[in-house]
């Protein structure tokens, strides 16, 4: 009974310590990185009503709208210095690295596979900078990274959508605390560096 106990205890006091992390970092995100996550989370509530309404049709609306205005606001698909916290990084069969990075409104952005038996997408090369600077850094690291969302017709020449290559991770939405979090856009990060607020 006294391990669960100090079990529930040390997860409790750690949970603000979580929480907290992005709140530390807020002040240094940059101004087109926060209205990127203003707009996803503008359209968080329209896309976990259509998933819910299982109507496929306002899903795809949603989809198409959100789309559009992240296109109106990044048209060239670049960012820069964005605050990232790191989320994984893997070694891909072919040996080239592969990555997940969180934005503060829980949007992830990186690399994977746009269907299934597909080639990896949005990669760093073995033995490239952007690898060798991924191999100094550890999920939970807050990072800035350059580089650029990835569009659809990038990843597939016959997809017509002028839009960003994006994936919706999971099933359901109850296994996720907000719909945004099973929201991945494929990014080309070109470069990046350790964040230090000192």
């Amino acid at each position: 009974m006294k391990p669960i106990l100090l079990s529930a205890v040390i997860s409790f006091l750690a949970l603000p310590l979580l929480a907290d992390g992005w709140s530390s970092v807020d002040q240094y995100v940059p101004v087109r990185q926060k209205a990127f996550c203003n707009l996803m989370n503008q359209y968080e509530t329209k896309a976990q009503d259509a998933e819910e309404s299982r109507n496929q049709i306002r899903q795809n609306q949603v989809e198409e709208a959100r789309g559009q205005d992240l296109l109106a606001l990044i048209p060239d698909g670049q960012f820069e210095n964005w605050l990232v916290e790191v989320r994984d990084v893997m070694v891909i069969p072919n040996g080239d690295a592969a990555y997940e990075m969180r934005l503060q409104c829980g949007v992830s952005i990186g690399s994977g596979k746009t269907a299934v038996g597909q080639k990896y997408a949005a990669t760093a090369k073995k033995g490239s900078v952007t690898y060798n600077q991924l191999a100094g850094i550890s999920a939970g690291d807050f990072i800035l990274v350059n580089g650029s969302l990835i569009q659809f017709k990038d990843v597939n020449a016959n997809d017509g959508r002028l839009a960003f290559a994006s994936l919706l991770l999971g099933k359901k939405v109850r296994k996720f605390k907000r719909f945004n979090e099973r929201v991945k856009y494929y990014a080309d990060v070109t470069s990046l560096a350790k964040f230090t607020s000192n």
